[in-house]
């Protein structure tokens, strides 16, 4: 599975979603029902465009973090930053999870939540 694919299953988990409107045109929606892209001709090329890229952008992986922790149970949380701590390099020390890239970080959070 390639990363564009990954990201597509992680936007979908986090309620983002494609809608076709009125004039026969599909669109990338965010999780809050704002059409958060211009309009685009197929449901691929919303999928491609509009949605922040998990795999690239730390701003987008914040917000991924967030959703791990529901006010009754850090359970996952835990399981992320354990899974974070086998995937960044055990050169970092301790600690290692904060200098871990956008990448890295789409990767536990796939895995934890058990998307690929």
């Amino acid at each position: 599975m390639t990363n564009k694919e990954k990201n597509i299953k992680l936007c979908k988990h986090l309620g983002w979603k494609v809608e076709l409107d009125k004039q026969g045109f599909y669109r990338a929606v965010n999780p809050s029902g704002f059409a958060d892209s211009d309009l685009w001709v197929s449901e691929n090329n919303a999928w491609s465009a509009g949605m922040p890229d998990h795999f690239t952008d730390l701003n987008a992986m914040h917000n991924a973090e967030k959703s791990l922790v529901p006010a009754n149970s850090l359970q996952k949380w835990w399981d992320y930053t354990d899974t974070l701590a086998e995937i960044v390099p055990a050169g970092w020390g301790n600690g290692a999870s904060i200098h871990a890239s956008a990448d890295q970080r789409a990767e536990a959070i796939g895995k934890i939540l058990n998307l690929w």
